[in-house]
């Protein structure tokens, strides 16, 4: 089915190549609507069935923006529910977490490792090129937050039989670990020892403010012993 679903893929990206802006455009767009549709509660028989609808939904809008980007289709002026906003991946990834985030594990498991990871992995792949392409945004913090919690699904649901791309898992795993180093927190005992030295800092600017020049403190008793 991936092999099929990826010799698709690649015969729409050829079509488009071929095609004015205008018309790429407007394609995609209409790719996008209708995967923005809301499907009907409903009709899904079971958390299993939520889950690969859900999933496959936020894979196909991932894919659909990658390549929005790839032709030069992306704005970084429109609004996050636009599909051609360099924001979009934050909204397809908000989506799809919260709507899965209390759907059983037994739910990812019948869907099938490999299917599962690597849609997973295409879905991050685009919150990655967000952060790569927008890395001052106010939005960055949410983007990573929202690539590490995708990328340790991968992790928690990959196994031996599964096969994905070395080159984008590799990429994403560094920078998820470049960031991890970034915003790691200081050892609490550094900061504990940085304030005692602050506070002993403090005594003796405190001292000096009192007798500037460093000269010996007298009292009225030793003035009167002298």
């Amino acid at each position: 089915d991936n092999d099929k679903i990826d010799a698709d893929l690649s015969m729409f990206q050829d079509f488009l190549q071929n095609q004015s802006t205008d018309m790429k455009r407007q394609w995609i767009g209409q790719m996008q609507t209708k995967l923005n549709k809301k499907f009907e509660q409903n009709r899904i028989s079971n958390d299993s069935q939520k889950l690969n609808i859900v999933l496959s939904k936020s894979w196909f809008q991932s894919l659909g923006w990658l390549i929005s980007s790839e032709n030069y289709l992306i704005n970084q002026n429109e609004s996050m529910e636009s599909c051609f906003s360099a924001k979009f991946p934050l909204k397809i990834a908000h989506d799809f977490l919260t709507e899965t985030k209390d759907l059983p594990v037994f739910a990812f498991e019948s869907n099938g490792a490999p299917g599962v990871c690597n849609k997973l992995l295409e879905i991050a792949d685009s919150l990655y090129s967000f952060s790569i392409m927008s890395p001052h945004q106010p939005e960055s913090t949410m983007a990573f937050d929202q690539l590490n919690t995708i990328f340790q699904m991968i992790v928690k649901f990959r196994s031996s039989e599964v096969q994905l791309p070395k080159k984008l898992f590799s990429k994403i795993e560094n920078l998820i670990e470049a960031k991890r180093i970034t915003f790691r927190q200081p050892d609490p005992l550094d900061l504990l020892l940085d304030t005692n030295d602050i506070n002993d800092e403090q005594t003796q600017t405190n001292e000096s403010s009192l007798n500037p020049r460093n000269e010996p403190i007298i009292n009225d008793d030793m003035k009167n012993s002298l």
